[in-house]
């Protein structure tokens, strides 16, 4: 009845559509992984006497700001990508806290009173809702005063 060639295509049609179906086929349940939450910021902007210090990325977590005597303003702003996500701030002159806060929900702008001469780190902190944190740190090095 059917020819050798009828049979023949419908061997390769079928494991044709064998090959096709096999992933669907072979899919079993996703296990659900919670999402850690977004602990990036959209905005790092560090202005030094109204002058911008860096060129802030998302994927950068390290800065370097060097100060030439001590700035009339320094001016921070940290927004995080998360819009319930809670910032937090710490400057410290390498062993003592110096200053530190937190910000509105989502971040905010803060002001620096001072910036010990030396180094200094500022520390910002992206807490997400579901508990996951990270931080971005801008190092600031300000030269001592001649005695």
């Amino acid at each position: 009845m059917w020819g050798k060639r009828n049979q023949e295509t419908f061997r390769v049609f079928g494991l044709a559509l064998t090959i096709a179906l096999a992933p669907a086929l072979m899919q079993t349940e996703a296990t659900c992984v919670p999402d850690p939450g977004e602990t990036r910021l959209e905005v790092l902007k560090v202005s030094v006497d109204g002058v911008d210090m860096i060129q802030f990325d998302p994927e950068i977590e390290t800065y370097e700001v060097m100060l030439a005597g001590e700035p009339n303003a320094i001016l921070i702003r940290a927004e995080s990508m998360d819009a319930d996500a809670e910032v937090s701030y710490n400057l410290s002159d390498g062993c003592e806290p110096v200053q530190s806060d937190s910000l509105p929900i989502g971040g905010g702008l803060f002001m620096l009173e001072s910036v010990p001469e030396g180094h200094s780190l500022l520390n910002v902190w992206v807490h997400a809702p579901e508990g996951n944190a990270d931080n971005y740190t801008v190092f600031f090095a300000r030269p001592e005063a001649c005695q």
